[in-house]
């Protein structure tokens, strides 16, 4: 199991989201969970996340704001 959770909540983020994920990939430690919180992208946000090869958990809904997206996962 691992022994951190990286939560990044996201939405229609695929422009500026490859360097996040290329400096997260480059890090020493590979030992995490990357939790996507996704307020239903339009974009290729989530095609460009499964793209790269990291331990996912990925929560997609429909939402109102930054705030109620980071909600839905403290309720998941």
């Amino acid at each position: 199991m691992s022994s951190l959770t990286i939560v990044l909540p996201l939405k229609n983020s695929a422009k500026h989201l490859s360097s996040f994920l290329d400096s997260l990939k480059k890090q020493d430690n590979q030992d995490f969970i990357l939790s996507i919180v996704d307020g239903t992208s339009a974009d290729n946000t989530l095609e460009t996340i499964k793209k790269y090869n990291f331990n996912l958990k990925i929560i997609s809904r429909k939402d109102i704001s930054a705030e109620d997206r980071m909600n839905k996962f403290s309720k998941k």
